[in-house]
């Protein structure tokens, strides 16, 4: 825990008794939750020299995340042309079931992502690395929704492409056609993937809420549908992008801890975040899930474009 002052005791146990100081046979109950562990998940993030092997070595299905325009080069964003030489693409957009009960831009189901994997040729035994050209927010897309249908190989290419160009690796614009193959459906979910009713029911029961959005949309002055502006109620803004350094990469653990530290968000309890369709949202998941390794975080689906058209949500 952050607040908690800890030192080294010079001279240990021998010098304590010598100087008289109080022993106790009592064992000491330590309060559980006191402290916060974490456990990062080795290997998140993959480097351009970590691909570029990969797809040397023929190990790895390097995935692009960009919409099919961007993908062959005909509508490269932020004037980026092509796709990582190798790569097969499969856009984020691709990803969302059908919209139901007028909220779109859910993720497939267990069955349904199966299926998306499969035709993308991503089976149960291939490593993939995940990438695209709008500083890794689509891609933590494609990261969650792999890790969601219960495909645990999966890396996000620190800087993604703009990175990849800036260290002068190759590109194409020819594309790369996947081979088809068979995903087993997973049995359980393996993201911790929130819907309105959950969400909801923790708003007042001591969890954390990141709202990703920037702050027009945080404070309600910018609103994209007919949902009603605002944020939920305890949330904490830190927009997504407050991840990342100047150059597009991820900053460092410590300056990462800092951030949501200072926030107050690093507590124990769950964290919830959650943007405007859950992208950007995605993107915050993954840092504090995946590169800080804290526990219970969860990514809010529906997001605001759910939350702030439901007719019973509490909205500050």
């Amino acid at each position: 825990h952050m607040g908690v002052d800890c030192r080294i005791l010079h001279g240990g146990l021998e010098r304590w008794e010598a100087e008289g100081r109080p022993l106790t046979d009592e064992p000491t109950v330590v309060e559980r939750g006191s402290i916060r562990t974490t456990d990062p998940v080795p290997g998140a993030c993959a480097t351009a020299d970590d691909v570029l092997a990969a797809l040397e070595a023929g190990s790895s299905c390097v995935v692009d995340a960009l919409p099919a325009s961007s993908f062959d080069g005909s509508e490269g964003s932020y004037g980026r042309r092509g796709h990582i030489t190798g790569a097969v693409n499969l856009p984020a957009g691709q990803l969302n079931a059908p919209a139901a009960d007028g909220v779109a831009f859910q993720l497939a189901d267990l069955t349904a992502g199966a299926e998306i994997m499969g035709q993308a040729g991503i089976g149960p035994d291939i490593a993939v690395v995940l990438y695209d050209d709008d500083q890794g927010v689509y891609v933590a897309r494609a990261y969650f929704a792999l890790k969601y249908w219960g495909h645990d190989a999966v890396q996000l290419l620190d800087g993604s492409l703009t990175g990849w160009l800036d260290d002068g690796f190759p590109v194409a614009t020819e594309p790369t056609a996947p081979s088809p193959t068979t995903h087993p459906v997973a049995t359980a979910p393996g993201a911790n993937r929130l819907l309105f009713a959950e969400v909801d029911a923790q708003v007042d029961s001591g969890a954390a809420f990141l709202d990703a959005r920037a702050p027009d949309e945080y404070d309600g002055s910018t609103v994209f549908g007919g949902e009603t502006g605002g944020h939920i109620p305890g949330a904490t803004n830190i927009e997504w992008t407050e991840a990342l350094d100047d150059d597009g990469f991820f900053r460092t653990d410590d300056e990462l801890r800092q951030l949501y530290a200072d926030a107050g968000l690093l507590h124990d309890g769950p964290v919830i975040t959650y943007c405007y369709i859950g992208v950007r949202a995605s993107h915050s998941w993954f840092v504090l899930s995946e590169l800080l390794g804290y526990p219970d975080v969860g990514m809010y689906d529906g997001s605001w474009a759910d939350y702030g058209t439901a007719p019973d949500a509490v909205i500050a």
